[in-house]
């Protein structure tokens, strides 16, 4: 019985672990020191895609 328990808790675990969806990037419409027009596709830009740093909870340029 506990090696069925144990088998069953180990497929609702990463059944669980499938389900979770990718988180998405929220940049805000106004951040503060970024330039009104940025434009975070451009390599020019002081704060670009090109130079994030990002991980599965934060993104800093």
């Amino acid at each position: 019985m506990g090696i069925v328990l144990v088998f069953l808790s180990a497929i609702g675990i990463s059944h669980a672990q499938d389900k979770v969806e990718a988180k998405k990037l929220y940049i805000p419409a106004k951040v503060w020191l970024v330039p009104e027009h940025n434009n975070y596709d451009s390599k020019e830009s002081d704060y670009s895609y090109s130079r994030m740093m990002e991980t599965d909870n934060i993104a800093m340029f």
